[in-house]
């Protein structure tokens, strides 16, 4: 049986779980920009521009090509 990594937003932690797929932590671009702890090699999908970012060198980029 497959194992995925599921956030856990009560946890506050990643769990494994193989009753479900991975889901990244979703935010619109203000959200983003509000949120306060984000550090490099962090990733969200930004339902604003339907995007995949992650965070790099302290500023946020596109990872979908």
């Amino acid at each position: 049986e497959s194992e995925y990594l599921c956030w856990d937003a009560t946890l506050q932690s990643w769990i494994a779980s193989t009753n479900r797929p991975f889901r990244m932590p979703s935010f619109t671009t203000a959200q983003r920009d509000a949120y306060v702890g984000a550090v490099d090699g962090d990733m969200i999908y930004n339902t604003d521009v339907s995007r995949f970012q992650g965070l790099v060198n302290s500023v946020w980029v596109d990872l979908n090509v």
